[in-house]
Order: structure tokens, then C-alpha cells, then sequence
């Protein structure tokens, strides 16, 4: 009986591990609701000069908001090259707010253009959760509807670090990397846009757990 007992006891404590892992990957989920979230994209070209009070404005807001520095500029043409060749020839702040560009970013015209987007029902459904997190990486899986591409990234502060897309609607895991070197909290956003018109449809984030 002791002997048995004993198994049990060994039982539990090796498999406590897992039973904590499963349930903390869990408890790290977000899903999209039905109305429709808004998602703000600042791309910050070298030498900009108005770039220190975009990413000011930036961190005032309570949108999906992350900023894509000039480093990162290898990811602009999974978006939109459009982007990459304004930059190169006018360094200043640019931003697509919903997938489109939105250049009175500063402007009472941005209260105006995020309260239309919110009363917009949902056209997607997104659910994000992160795995795994490491000093150096974020697993994440992500699931998406069936419509529209799919673009999955990882952040720390607000800051862009590693993303990867577009990929069709499905549910994958990916590894995202983070590099050292930045402060704040790590987490991760997925969104979906409409492949035709660039317009993000829906997207969520989550923040490490």
C-alpha cells in the first residue's frame, strides 16, 4: 500500500508541471468580439524629426497601437510597399490606422475615423494565444476565420519586433523572436485584412501572461 502510495505521490509531482503549462496556456487566450477593434500602425523611417512625438501620441492611446521602427523595415512590403517608398523619400511618421493611410494622425479627425471603425460589426474572428514565452522568443497560436489574410506579431513596450504573414485564414503555431536590448511588456497581435482593398477586418492582442 505504502509502495503504491508512494507511485501516486510521484505521479502527481512529475506530472504537475504539465497540468501547469496546459492551464496557463489557457488562462493566455484572447478572442476578438463582435464589434470591430482598431488597429494603429506607426512606421518610423530614420532621421525623422516629428518621430519622437508621433510615438508620444502613440502611447496615449488605448487602440491596438504598435510602432514599426526603421530596422524593421524589411517587414514593409509584406504590408505594403507603398509604405517603404514614402519613407525613403519623406522621413516623417507615417500611419495606417485600419490598414489605410491616415495622415492627420494628430488631428480630432482621428476620434472621428476610430469611433466609425468601432460601431462597425465584426467582419472576422480572431483567437490568440500565447504558448510559450522565453527571453528570446514567443510561441503563439493563432486562429482566424475563414476570410481574409492572416499576419501574426510579437511586441515588447509597443514597439514591433517580429512578425510574419500573410498567411490564409487557418490555426497555426509560429515562433516569433525577441530580440534583447528593448523595455516593457512582451505580448503578441494578430489581425486579419481583406486582401483587396488592404482594410484590416479584425484585431486582437494579447499580452504575455
Amino acid at each position: 500500500m505504502r509502495q503504491q502510495r508512494a507511485i501516486i505521490v510521484w505521479l502527481v509531482l512529475a506530472m504537475a508541471p504539465w497540468f501547469a503549462a496546459s492551464g496557463s496556456a489557457a488562462e493566455c487566450t484572447a478572442r476578438s468580439g463582435h464589434a470591430t477593434a482598431v488597429l494603429v500602425e506607426l512606421y518610423l523611417p530614420s532621421g525623422c524629426a516629428d518621430c519622437a512625438r508621433a510615438e508620444r501620441w502613440l502611447a496615449s492611446l488605448s487602440e491596438i497601437a504598435v510602432a514599426v521602427p526603421a530596422g524593421s523595415a524589411e517587414h514593409l512590403s509584406r504590408r505594403r510597399l507603398l509604405v517603404r517608398q514614402r519613407m525613403a523619400l519623406t522621413p516623417k511618421p507615417y500611419v495606417l490606422l485600419q490598414g489605410e493611410e491616415f495622415p492627420r494622425w494628430d488631428k480630432r479627425d482621428y476620434e472621428h475615423a476610430t469611433a466609425r471603425i468601432r460601431a462597425r460589426p465584426a467582419k472576422a474572428d480572431l483567437e490568440l494565444s500565447i504558448v510559450h514565452a522565453s527571453d528570446t522568443a514567443l510561441e503563439v497560436e493563432v486562429g482566424a476565420s475563414r476570410v481574409g489574410e492572416l499576419y501574426v506579431a510579437a511586441y515588447r513596450g509597443n514597439r514591433i519586433l517580429d512578425w510574419a504573414g500573410p498567411f490564409g485564414p487557418q490555426r497555426m503555431r509560429r515562433m516569433l523572436a525577441i530580440p534583447p536590448g528593448s523595455a516593457g511588456a512582451t505580448g503578441a497581435i494578430a489581425f486579419v485584412q481583406d486582401p483587396r482593398t488592404r482594410t484590416v477586418l479584425q484585431a486582437l492582442r494579447r499580452t504575455t501572461c
